[in-house]
């Protein structure tokens, strides 16, 4: 199987050397690991031809292959939400499956596809902060970690909160 192409890296194929490799300013901290089990590498975005992008994050599984790409890019209009659209539309040219769309005239705005692959790449661009858009590429296995992950963090937080009453 070819995993989707991200920033000229394949998602389930290419592997935590070969990124690291290709990488400029990047950071790597071996006591930090992805929701998958992996390394995690991050950069300044630098390397990449990709106006705005200002940060990467890379997530591996415990066979050290790409699960996950984060990227934030900055919006450069955000009152027309000129960057937002711009990727989007060059996720559409893939004729990925859209399986989510949140629009409204003014708010949080937030496209999810689904790749032939079963990755999932959401794109999103928060009403309210710093002028970002941030992109994720993932395998649903990854996701499926993620929220387990979350879950768990969230329901020992509770717990650690309430013995405070």
């Amino acid at each position: 199987m070819v995993g989707t192409n991200v920033l000229g890296f394949k998602m389930q194929d290419s592997t935590f050397e070969s990124v690291k490799k290709r990488l400029l300013n990047y950071q790597f901290n071996e006591h930090h690991q992805s929701y998958a089990g992996g390394y995690l590498l991050e950069n300044d975005g630098s390397g990449f031809e990709l106006e705005g992008l200002n940060h990467t994050q890379f997530g591996f599984d415990t066979d050290q292959k790409l699960v996950y790409v984060f990227m934030q890019i900055h919006e450069s209009d955000h009152l027309n939400h000129t960057t937002y659209n711009k990727i989007v539309s060059y996720i559409k040219n893939n004729n990925y499956k859209i399986i989510r769309t949140i629009d409204p005239f003014v708010g949080d705005r937030k496209t999810e596809f689904q790749t032939p692959n079963n990755e999932i790449i959401v794109v999103e661009s928060p009403h309210m902060g710093n002028f970002n858009v941030y992109v994720e590429y993932y395998t649903k296995e990854f996701g499926r970690m993620r929220q387990e992950a979350q879950q768990l963090e969230n329901t020992q937080q509770s717990q650690i909160e309430a013995k405070n009453f």
